[in-house]
């Protein structure tokens, strides 16, 4: 009885430090990969839509500059 006892804690403390460092692990690499996916999409688009609008602007301001000159 006493082994199968000590085999039945051991069994349930390995499981749960190895699910928890798993767990630990999975949620760290899943975090900076979410992180860095998400840094890199967000910086894209942002960088688009402000390029985008800034070169807008500017053909714009200059176009109304050269038609007045």
């Amino acid at each position: 009885m006493r082994v199968s006892a000590f085999q039945a804690v051991t069994g349930l403390v390995t499981g749960l430090v190895t699910g928890l460092a798993t767990g630990l692990v999975t949620g760290l690499a899943t975090g900076l990969v979410t992180g860095l996916a998400t840094g890199l999409v967000t910086g894209l688009a942002t960088g688009l839509v402000t390029g985008l609008a800034s070169g807008l602007v500017t053909r714009v301001a200059g176009s109304q500059v050269s038609s007045k000159g």
